[in-house]
Parts: C-alpha cells; structure tokens; sequence
C-alpha cells in the first residue's frame, strides 16, 4: 500500500530551531525570492513601442524608452508587482463570465491576445480583448475592456471622483488606441484595489481623435534619430525624480550598450532593425548585444 505523504511528513518532522535559526532562514528566503523574481519577470526590454507608454508626458522619456537606453533596475519586490497587474486579468475575466459576459481574451485566428500595430509593427500593444455584454442589459454589440491595477487612497478614489479619462489620462489614451484599431468606440474601464479588492467600474465614450494624435506622436518619437528635449533641466523634478531614465538623461550614466541605442541602427518595416554600417536587418537575438563597433546614438 502507498504510504500518504502526511504519513511521511509525520515521520520525518523539521527538527526545532531557535528564535535567531527562524529569523536567519526567514531573511534567506526572502532574500532568494527577490533574486528570483528579478531573473525570472525578465521582460525589461519591449520590442515595440506600448500603447501604455505613449501617454507619458515627456518625449524624451518615451524616446528612450523605444531606444533601450537605460537598463532595467527594478529590484524583485516591483517586478513582483509588475507581474501582479498581468494576472489580475485572469481574475477579472472570471468575475465577468460569472455574470454572463461573452469574452474573447484572445484572437480565435492566433490563440494570441489581440494586437494593434502601426508604424511598421514599430508601436502598438496588446489589448484586453473583446466581450459582449448579457442579453439583460439589453445594450447589444462590441466592447473594449481594459484593466488595471490600483492602490488604496486617492489613487483610487480618484477614479470615482474625476473619471478615467482626467484622473489617468494616459490609461484612457491607451484604451483609446485599443479601440481605434479594433474600429468599436464604445469601452469599459476596471480597476481593482490591491489592497481591500474594492472594484472600480466605468462605461466610456472612447476618443479617436485622442488615439490618432498619439499615434502620430508614437511615429514622431519612432522615427527621430536623437533625443528629444528634456521636460525638465533639474533631476530634482518631481516628474523626473521617479523615471527611469533619470541616470541617463540627467546624471550622464552611459546609454545601455545595444543595437538599438547606436548610431548606426534604424527601425524599418515588420519591427525589425537595420544596421546601417553593414547594411542589413540586425538578427533579433542579436539587438540585445550590440558589437565592437557600437556608438551611442545621444
């Protein structure tokens, strides 16, 4: 007969540890988790420019954002939140089917999440996807969902208060873009509150006219060769105090060595890159290195 492992466990307890034995085992095993989650969330550098970053207000920030110019620095406990945001998705998704919504998560012709794209394949994203609402609603036809996370306070209070589209303007440009390329109008926006599960919902009239002005700047920003001017002159500013390129833009750290933040590169058709000292489209595996003749492009 197979022995159960509570039969095993039983027979082979942990031995007791002293007070200084728990409290040393307990600062490993935090200490190995944030190592982990920092080798493990490696999703530092986009190949396209995101419908997500092109709301941010500074040009420059968004420049070298698509140029790969700063690494990624986050330490484990931000990455772990980062990747929080991605599987609150699957959560919502549930509550929605549980009330009878029809969802598409993913495009039924890729298996993939559904994916906008312009400026040679160069910018764009990946959206929520699609979902009818209940025939007891009685509101027929096609919505954009989008989704996003939030913490406790104004930050998400706010969205009662002020709406999406005012409290995080660059939320309601990114559902925008999403809709303008799916050609539906009509969107719903859901936050959820980390901290107590509070929900946040909004019906929103999507603005194309918002969606095309940021795509048109998506391609200003793709297709300049040098970094657009700062928002700021002092580092000190409270914008620029959490960006992630304050090393680079105002404390003369070194571009992050790579095709992409070299001279020599160039962004052309279907997303990829183009080397234009030898001439040919660089090998994507390849981008990440950069060679013996990398120059900095600002």
């Amino acid at each position: 007969m197979d022995v159960s492992i509570l039969e095993v466990a039983a027979a082979n307890p942990a031995a007791p540890m002293s007070l200084s034995e728990r409290e040393i085992l307990a600062v490993t095993v935090k200490k190995d988790i944030q190592e982990w989650s920092v080798n493990h969330y490696m999703d530092d550098f986009r190949w396209h420019l995101g419908a997500s970053v092109i709301g941010n207000e500074c040009d420059r920030a968004i420049w070298y954002t698509f140029r790969w110019a700063s690494p990624d620095t986050r330490d484990g406990r931000m990455k772990r939140l980062h990747e929080r945001g991605k599987k609150e998705e699957e959560r919502i998704n549930e509550y929605l089917k549980g009330i009878g919504f029809s969802l598409w998560d993913k495009d039924p012709s890729t298996g993939k999440q559904f994916r906008i794209s312009f400026h040679k394949g160069h910018f764009g994203g990946s959206s929520d996807g699609l979902f009818q609402l209940p025939p007891r609603y009685q509101r027929p036809g096609f919505f954009v969902p989008e989704y996003k996370t939030s913490g406790t306070g104004a930050a998400f209070n706010n969205y009662e208060k002020k709406g999406v589209e005012v409290h995080k303007e660059a939320y309601f440009l990114q559902h925008s873009i999403y809709g303008y390329g799916f050609k539906v109008k009509q969107g719903m926006f859901l936050a959820v509150n980390k901290n107590d599960d509070d929900i946040h919902v909004e019906f929103v009239d999507l603005d194309f006219q918002k969606a095309e002005a940021g795509i048109r700047r998506a391609g200003n920003i793709i297709t300049t060769d040098y970094a657009p001017a700062k928002i700021s002159s002092k580092v000190s500013f409270h914008k620029c105090v959490m960006c992630d390129h304050k090393d680079v833009c105002h404390n003369g750290v070194s571009l992050a060595v790579n095709c992409r933040s070299c001279v020599y590169s160039e962004p052309v058709d279907g997303g990829e890159w183009q080397c234009n000292r030898v001439g040919q489209t660089i090998p994507r595996d390849f981008v990440p290195q950069g060679c013996d003749k990398y120059s900095a492009i600002a």
